[in-house]
């Protein structure tokens, strides 16, 4: 039979928490960053011009423009 023998080592990692604590803020910049861009891709400019709405033309992916 072989015999087996437990050893518990002791370690610290200095700067752990400061590496995780910017990896959450890094995570969190990522998500914030992803909500602007769905956000402004979606954004359909519009000019008011006194009584009269103009819409800029935006090619759909149909092909069609839509104004």
């Amino acid at each position: 039979m072989e015999k087996r023998t437990a050893l518990a080592i002791g370690i610290e990692l200095e700067g752990m928490d400061e590496a995780i604590k910017k990896a959450e803020r890094y995570v969190e910049l990522l998500k914030e960053a992803n909500t602007l861009a769905q956000e402004l891709a979606s954004f359909r400019p519009e000019i008011i011009l006194g009584e009269t709405q103009l819409y800029q033309n935006v090619a759909c992916k149909s092909g069609s423009t839509r104004r």
